[in-house]
């Protein structure tokens, strides 16, 4: 929606809701595994291009903090309604007060990121190890560094019987790359870690002479 097609609507009024800036970037760095200093970065422009929406529309605009509905949705979820002109009887906000409060249940639930994985060793110059985000078909990538420096991302999508044993996704988890230039300095350390995430695999942090096989 962009506020050119508010003409599509009747007396149109818009219901916008938000998150504590805080309490979204906890969440995300704890759930999601991530650097808090992209996640505020990122929360201040999602704000301003908010903020900016608001002020274009032109159209009564109630802004709701979800933590306030979570924290006193007895006493915000009638305000909603009076905003929209809805009539309520205690019996049917009772009802969705349950129903929301289910829901959010299910969405703590299934909202927190769990990563695995384990670098396994270097062999021929080929670092190599699997990682995937638990619950997830679909690979995830790994960021290799050298002495805390990125030096390549690594996607881990390769088949390897032995994780669909084990019963890490349908076992196309595994990933190998070429850090055979990094190899002469033995004593520096290599990370690997989730791409985009703070979560390191296993072994993550060892010297290069530890890891080799």
């Amino acid at each position: 929606l962009v506020p050119t097609q508010l003409h599509m609507f009747r007396n149109p009024i818009l219901i916008v809701s938000f998150r504590d800036s805080v309490a979204a970037i906890e969440r995300a760095r704890m759930s999601e595994v991530m650097d808090a200093k992209k996640l505020v970065e990122g929360y201040y422009r999602d704000s301003v291009l908010l903020l900016e929406f608001i002020l274009r529309v032109r159209v009564p605009t109630l802004l709701v903090s979800y933590e306030k509905i979570s924290a006193n949705i007895k006493e915000v979820l009638p305000i909603v309604f009076d905003f929209c002109g809805v009539q309520h009887e205690t019996t049917s906000m009772e009802h969705i007060i349950q129903g929301l409060a289910s829901a959010q249940g299910r969405y703590m639930l299934n909202a927190r990121a769990v990563y695995m994985g384990n670098v396994d060793g270097i062999k021929d110059g080929k670092l190599r190890g699997w990682a995937c985000r638990v619950g997830w078909k679909e690979p995830i990538s790994v960021e290799i560094g050298v002495n805390e420096k990125l030096v390549s991302v690594a996607k881990a999508d390769e088949f390897r019987a032995d994780l669909l044993e084990s019963g890490i996704g349908e076992g196309n988890h595994s990933f190998s790359c070429d850090i055979s230039e990094f190899i002469k300095d033995l004593d520096a350390i290599l990370t690997v870690k989730a791409q985009g995430r703070e979560f390191h695999l296993n072994r993550s942090g060892k010297t290069i002479r530890e890891l080799l096989r």
